[in-house]
């Protein structure tokens, strides 16, 4: 697999961010970057942030890069961080990315690494749309037991087939859903096929 190297990207404890495409992703077990949900002011603002980390940058500057020439109450940026913290400091144990300066701004104080040394991995990546046929007549019909029948199938067969294959489940829609087998060229190996070898 070759490397791309960007100023857009930023490392960041376990996180990339890439501010040209605006998507934030997050490292898995198996060390694949995949894109996490967040709201546009928030990717917005951590954006302003990691731009100069270690920094202290004013609520006023992080609000000129994020609301450019509107009036925003203090609120609305408030309420952005609080998401923002929740995503990116998720099982951190040393507090926060996001030190609060009082009366004065923020800082990010997690290491960022950007442009050359930030590299992105790239190559193929197998993506799986399924759908139950028949759904809508099948609840009509049987609405607990099609649900159940549903949740023991995608326990006993899906589930495993896309762990065997380190993949994740990208979105659930009810009766469908979209997976991302990204970097799984083989599936797992079991204990009896390595036994074999």
């Amino acid at each position: 697999m070759d490397t791309l190297a960007s100023p857009d990207i930023s490392l960041f404890e376990g996180f990339r961010l890439d501010r040209r495409g605006g998507v934030l992703f997050r490292r898995n077990a198996y060390g694949v970057f995949t894109p996490i949900a967040i709201g546009r002011r928030a990717l917005d603002i951590l954006g302003v942030l990691v731009e100069r980390p270690g920094d202290l940058v004013s609520r006023d500057e992080i609000i000129e890069g994020v609301w450019p020439g509107t009036t925003v109450e203090d609120s609305n940026l408030n309420v952005q961080i609080a998401a923002l913290r929740r995503i990116i400091d998720d099982g951190r144990a040393e507090g926060s990315c996001i030190q609060t300066v009082a009366g004065r701004g923020y800082r990010f104080v997690a290491l960022v690494t950007r442009g050359e040394t930030a590299r992105r991995r790239r190559g193929l990546a197998a993506i799986l749309a399924a759908d139950v046929a028949g759904y809508s007549r099948l609840m009509g019909a049987d609405e607990e037991g099609t649900y159940e029948r549903l949740k023991a199938h995608l326990q006993q067969l899906v589930n495993p087939k896309i762990d065997e294959y380190h993949g994740r489940i990208v979105k659930n829609t009810g009766d469908g859903m979209l997976g991302d087998l990204h970097g799984a060229k083989r599936p797992k190996q079991n204990n009896r096929a390595r036994s074999r070898a």
